[in-house]
């Protein structure tokens, strides 16, 4: 009687945790479902002379997470033009497989984007780290107020007007490699890794390029080869020249012949 209660028992305990289980996927599958985005209605586009069409501003639209269609009215999305999303309304973007350019300045002024992703299928751009990049030139194309700059090497060049208007962009730190930083007016510090030395490669290049309230340059390497700080007291030169007149000069006082 005893055996029989207890193998009773343990039918009984594998019924209900398969129940539980059952329950639990059946959720999971519909939440999954239930968070599924859907394209947005109401962008505004022209149609291009090829029959494709470029997205040109918000529209009716009011959506704050944004999944711009691969098609719209039966012309494939190909494009995004400049100020589409000149908005402060929009937290998210979602871009198809089909966009192959997106203007320089697609994405100014959209103040409040936290996050951007392309379609892995996209064969111009893809995303990382809520960071649109241009795969071939390896330019930081479009970047948002929660974007981490990949240090695996498919990022080279941060593109112009790529965080202008991010006004809660306030530092870069580069990790394993070192970018040109071109066009952001909210960015006051730039940190450069802690092993870079390799000043050579960028001579003549302004790597810190019309950021007008830049206040802080830092180079770990050099401060800790010659046991100096350079990076503390150049922070009222950026408020009174653009930074490539900041960056030169202090490039010819540290740096301009030879990595001394």
């Amino acid at each position: 009687y005893k055996i029989y209660s207890q193998e009773g028992k343990m039918k009984s305990f594998k019924i209900i945790i398969l129940l539980i289980s059952f329950i639990l996927l059946f959720c999971l599958t519909m939440t999954s479902c239930a968070i599924k985005i859907s394209d947005s209605q109401g962008l505004d586009y022209k149609v291009n002379e090829d029959d494709t069409c470029t997205i040109t501003g918000m529209g009716d639209c009011t959506d704050t997470i944004v999944k711009i269609p691969a098609k719209i009215d039966g012309y494939e999305v190909v494009k995004i033009d400049d100020y589409a999303f000149s908005v402060d309304t929009v937290k998210k973007v979602i871009i198809p497989k089909t966009v192959t350019k997106i203007e320089s300045r697609a994405f100014v002024d959209c103040k409040n984007l936290e996050n951007i992703s392309v379609d892995k299928d996209n064969s111009i751009y893809h995303s990382k780290g809520n960071c649109v990049i241009e795969t071939e030139s390896k330019t930081l194309v479009v970047g948002t107020k929660n974007s981490k700059i990949p240090n695996n090497g498919s990022v080279t060049s941060i593109g112009r007007y790529a965080f202008e208007g991010c006004k809660s962009l306030k530092k870069i730190t580069f990790t394993n490699v070192v970018c040109q930083m071109d066009w952001c007016d909210s960015l006051e510090e730039i940190v450069y890794p802690a092993d870079f030395t390799d000043f050579n490669r960028y001579r003549g290049d302004l790597i810190a390029f019309k950021c007008p309230n830049l206040k802080k340059i830092t180079f770990p390497s050099v401060e800790k080869k010659h046991n100096i700080k350079i990076s503390t007291e150049v922070v009222d030169i950026g408020k009174l020249f653009n930074s490539n007149i900041l960056f030169f000069f202090f490039w010819s006082i540290f740096f301009r012949k030879g990595n001394r």
